[in-house]
């Protein structure tokens, strides 16, 4: 099975809609985060660091052990979204 960071975002969204949808301050403020971090783990634009995703997944109540192990996956094989749509050395458009 392929996961993705979308894929992991979509689950830790779940995960808050399934602990009462706690909002992004009330995650922040029990996580020891900011809230602008706090919605960046939320936006999927980029892998949440582990003290983020330990924090946000704790403060939703849940173990945040299998998170973590999941994260360290994905972090192995991330590629910045920049770099998968950007050409590459001694491409064109020219076809």
């Amino acid at each position: 099975m392929s996961d993705s960071i979308l894929d992991l975002v979509s689950d830790l969204r779940r995960l808050r809609l399934e602990r009462g949808a706690l909002t992004y301050e009330a995650i922040a403020r029990s996580a020891g985060l900011s809230r602008s971090i706090v919605a960046e783990a939320f936006g999927g634009a980029r892998l949440p660091s582990e003290r983020t995703l330990f924090g946000v997944v704790t403060a939703l109540g849940a173990d945040p052990s299998s998170w973590l192990v999941r994260r360290a996956e994905l972090a192995g094989s991330v590629t910045p979204i920049a770099a998968t749509t950007a050409a590459q050395p001694g491409e064109s458009d020219a076809g």
